[in-house]
């Protein structure tokens, strides 16, 4: 039944949860959330009402702002906004997308491979597709910094900031390899001589890199180091 410490089909999330013995046998109660957490949860609360508000009154750009500045853990299966804005001013991706489309149709037209090597092939390219939305994401959001929601609460604000860092670990695995990726694809912009179909595009693309790398030093020098030591103490 609801507010018991059995299954309810409408979970509590802001009651109470049941503490138990390893036998399972009762032993009280004790508050599922304190008094931070329950603050941080009525503030997240009010961006998902922004957002549902906005996604439901033809705000679709509104609604756009508030995914990109909360973006969800799961594999990208869609570009985000930042990761669209990188897409269009990069040749290098454009190239990319272009090979990623000529993969997957090759994929799809070989009739001579078996099933499992059909789903082999297929799960590759959709894997590959995420992970090209998520490195895109990261430099879109360095080149081109997510703009904060108009109805995001003031006190969200710098949460929403603080993604772009996350979202570098989570692209790069840290912020040196981050770095060592754009340096590498700056001096590879430098080569000599430059490709034919490259000539008209490699100096905007190293300018764009150039401003995804400045992004990513301010970024790194206003980063904060996270201790293990310190991370078990909050918790």
């Amino acid at each position: 039944m609801p507010g018991s410490c059995g299954r309810s089909s409408r979970p509590q999330l802001t009651g109470y949860v049941c503490v138990r013995r390893t036998g399972g046998a009762l032993l009280g109660t004790a508050k599922a959330l304190d008094e931070a957490r329950a603050v941080h949860l009525a503030r997240a609360r009010e961006s998902v009402r922004a957002y549902i508000a906005a996604a439901h009154s033809g705000r679709a750009s509104e609604a756009r702002q508030f995914l990109d500045a909360f973006p969800v853990l799961a594999r990208a299966l869609s570009a985000s906004g930042a990761a669209a804005a990188w897409r269009e001013s990069s040749a290098t991706a454009q190239d990319a997308v272009r090979g990623l489309a000529a993969q997957r149709a090759a994929t799809t037209a070989e009739v001579s491979a078996g099933p499992d090597l059909l789903h082999a092939a297929t799960c590759y390219v959709a894997a590959r597709e995420g992970q090209l939305h998520l490195v895109r994401d990261v430099l879109g959001r360095l080149a081109f910094p997510v703009p904060v929601p108009r109805d995001l609460p003031e006190v969200l604000a710098p949460v929403a900031a603080a993604r772009t860092h996350s979202r570098v670990h989570r692209g790069f695995g840290t912020l040196e390899r981050a770095a060592e990726m754009l340096e590498g694809q700056i001096r590879y912009q430098f080569r000599q001589p430059v490709p034919v179909p490259r000539r008209a595009s490699t100096g905007a693309e190293r300018d764009l890199l150039s401003r995804a790398l400045g992004a990513l030093e301010r970024v790194r020098a206003a980063g904060a180091l996270f201790r293990e030591e310190d991370v078990g103490a909050r918790l």
